[in-house]
């Protein structure tokens, strides 16, 4: 659509083209010099209520203003103060960030002790986020809630700072941060959030004293928590998280807090369970509580890895024969094909040599073993220094060491 051209566009293009007709070089300059002035052109129409090319908006005339009258002043009378005030609130209203920003921080560092200093730093916090400038507003969220930490909207502005350090990377920083909304707001669905959230990041963070961070907060959800998903699934992060800390007494505790509130439904999971408890055992030195767990283990959901592994905890634990010998028959009798059961007969035979009145079967089985392996548990040399020590013992010992003719690297140091 063509509209009229000013008067002063006219004008020029009527000049030009009354030169261009005299020098000859524009053989239809007395068309155009008879064209109508009112003749329509490009120029778009005004539209009323609309500022034209060059012209500012009404908010930008009265941001311009504000802006003018400030600056005749000191930024710390109280007469900036207000002027700021107007400013802020404009620019927060009309989306204006850069000056919302600029205003905003100039208003929270010099009238601190103004009455709308917490809403201000409110309205910078909202600026701050919309520009991305997430270090500062980490900073003025935190400057926030040490100066008003009574104010109802300290939780809210606990998630923004939060949710600014994940922004920033900050696994542990925003962990903490996290931890902090769940601590304003437990036993609600946001506050439920925020603690699975930092457990996440504390987890991530993948270092032992934050597995702890992690696995104690899980530990108090399962504490607090009804009976279900929430406090199974808490649960079994806080077992295992205190495990990868080496915090292998608490990740008991844990594990019996999570047997207690929600015990695993599945056989499986309630077996790999007591494993865990009994590797957690074994890891203090608790060898006797570790074959308890590996018999409940067994009980859940029976294995050749958690038979094997009650043998080896009786071992441990220095049990008698009598414990261990029908344990490790049964063991041969259903997985006879397992290169394990020459371990596990040669820890039975270990077992009899601890009982002074059944050493004797302990070298015997020794003795069977020895042709097929006499380095597993240090066979050979366990049998010499248990088979005697008159001539007649000596040479039994050694017809039986040379009738292991697989074994000669094991019997190379004897």
């Amino acid at each position: 659509m063509r509209h009229p051209a000013s008067p002063f566009v006219r004008a020029l293009a009527l000049l030009a083209a009354a030169g261009l007709a005299l020098c000859g070089m524009l053989p239809n300059a007395d068309r155009l010099l008879a064209q109508d002035p009112a003749a329509p052109t490009d120029t778009p129409p005004a539209v009323p209520g609309q500022p034209q090319p060059g012209e500012l908006d009404d908010v930008s005339r009265q941001a311009s203003q504000l802006e003018a009258e400030l600056g005749k002043l000191r930024d710390t009378t109280p007469e900036a103060g207000e002027l700021m005030l107007r400013l802020i609130e404009l620019y927060h209203a009309e989306g204006r960030v850069l000056g919302l920003v600029r205003i905003g921080q100039s208003f929270v560092s010099k009238h601190a002790d103004h009455p709308r200093h917490a809403e201000v730093m409110l309205k910078l916090l909202d600026g701050l986020t919309a520009l991305s400038r997430n270090t500062e507003a980490v900073a003025i969220g935190r400057q926030f809630l040490s100066r008003y930490p009574d104010a109802a909207e300290c939780a809210a502005v606990e998630i923004r700072v939060a949710e600014a350090l994940d922004q920033l990377g900050s696994l542990p920083d925003a962990a903490a941060a996290w931890e902090q909304v769940w601590r304003r707001q437990p036993g609600t669905p946001v506050g439920t959030a925020a603690a699975l959230t930092a457990m996440r990041r504390y987890t991530a963070a993948n270092a032992a004293p934050y597995f702890v961070r992690a696995a104690e907060i899980g530990q108090a959800l399962l504490e607090a928590a009804p009976a279900g998903e929430l406090a199974a699934e808490v649960g079994w992060q806080a077992v295992e998280l205190f495990r990868r800390a080496g915090e292998h007494a608490r990740s008991n505790v844990a594990a019996a807090a999570l047997l207690a509130k929600r015990p695993p439904q599945e056989a499986a999971d309630l077996a790999y369970l007591h494993q865990t408890i009994a590797s957690n055992h074994a890891s203090l030195g608790q060898h006797t509580n570790a074959a308890a767990s590996w018999r409940q283990a067994r009980a859940a959901l029976d294995s050749e890895y958690a038979h094997r592994m009650l043998i080896g905890a009786l071992h441990s634990a220095a049990a008698r024969p009598e414990e261990m010998e029908p344990l490790v028959a049964e063991y041969l009798a259903r997985y006879p094909q397992s290169p394990e059961c020459l371990g596990l007969r040669s820890l039975l035979a270990h077992a009899y040599l601890r009982v002074p009145e059944q050493a004797a079967r302990g070298t015997a089985l020794l003795a069977e073993l020895l042709p097929e392996d006499a380095a597993t548990h240090s066979n050979a040399q366990v049998y010499l220094n248990n088979a005697g020590s008159e001539p007649a013992q000596l040479a039994q010992a050694e017809q039986v060491l040379l009738a292991a003719p697989n074994n000669r690297e094991a019997l190379a140091g004897i």
